[in-house]
Formats: C-alpha cells, structure tokens, sequence
C-alpha cells in the first residue's frame, strides 16, 4: 500500500512541476513578445568604439581587480598605462588617487585629484576624494570640508560625501577639544 501512495505521490509532484514549468513558460512567451524592442539605428549613428577606448576600458578593469586585490602599486600601474593612452580620462585619475590614498601618498593623490579636477571640476569623486586626502591623511579638516561641501553642493545625495563629511567634523570637534583640555 505504502509503494503504490509513494509512485502516486511522486507521479502527481512530477505533474504539477511540469504544469508550473508549462505555465512560466507561456507568461514568459507573452511578456516577452509584449514588450515593445526599439527601433534599429543606423550603424553610422552608433558610437564608435576604438581600440584606444577599449585598452583604457581593459587596463582601468585590471587597476580595479588589483585595488580589490590590494596590489595597488599594480594597479597604478595600470592606472598610468591607461592614462598614457587618454590623459583626460578623470575615471582613471579618479581611481589612481585612491589607490595613492590607500598607500599613504597623500600628497601625491591630492596633486592627482587636482589634474581631474582640473579636467572637470564639478567630479564628485575628485573633491571627495581630495577631502579624505587633505582630512584623513594631512589632518587639514578646514580644507577637507570645504571639499565636501564643494561636492554636496553638486549632489546633495551623494553618500560618501556625507558619511566622510561628518567623521571628519567629528575628528575635527575632537582634536579641538582634546587641544583646548591640554592647555593649562
């Protein structure tokens, strides 16, 4: 008795698995052939992808599998390949001043957020990351602020800016106040 409700049990299971599997498929035949697809564009109308755009792409993707691997010298490495071949590419400046960051070179990161800010100065990420140079790594918190706030001002919503902003005020209320205790 136990056999035979054990094949029912599994003959019934295998048919409501291929009902679900029939059913999915059809809701996904008809969402699929509902959504509208875009019209085609002319070839010539399409951006034209060069192998200039495509080594900068590659080498700024091998500078971020390094950074997350902790090889920032590598990375940088490749970070300055990249900027060999497109100088202007603020990404990579970006991304080489917080690999500098991150090896204690902060004087050095803070010249390279000045090359991109140069290029683009309204790049959140360069004035971001020239406050955590200027406050994390020289203890300049004035300066470090005013970056910050520089880069809220563009986008008010920018999370880091906001998260690093408050530590170093933070930082900055605690130094005051550990230097006022001090004097006599």
């Amino acid at each position: 008795m136990s056999n035979s409700y054990d094949r029912t049990k599994l003959v019934y299971t295998s048919v409501v698995i291929c009902l679900f599997i029939v059913i999915f498929s059809a809701l996904y035949y008809v969402m699929a052939s509902t959504i509208p697809t875009p019209p085609l564009v002319p070839k010539s109308t399409l951006p034209q992808s060069t192998p200039q755009i495509n080594q900068t792409t590659s080498l700024r993707s091998k500078g971020i599998a390094l950074f997350d691997l902790r090889k920032y010298n590598e990375s940088i490495t490749n970070y300055d390949k990249a900027l060999a071949i497109n100088p202007k590419d603020v990404s990579v400046l970006d991304l080489k001043g917080i690999d500098l960051f991150y090896l204690g070179k902060y004087n050095e990161s803070i010249t390279n957020y000045d090359k991109a800010l140069a290029i683009n100065p309204k790049d959140v990420n360069a004035l971001t990351g020239l406050g955590a140079a200027l406050g994390y790594g020289l203890g300049k918190y004035n300066e470090s602020i005013t970056n910050y706030d520089k880069a809220l001002a563009i986008n008010p919503n920018y999370f880091v800016a906001v998260k690093e902003k408050q530590f170093i005020v933070a930082t900055a209320a605690r130094k005051a106040n550990s230097t006022a205790t001090k004097k006599p």
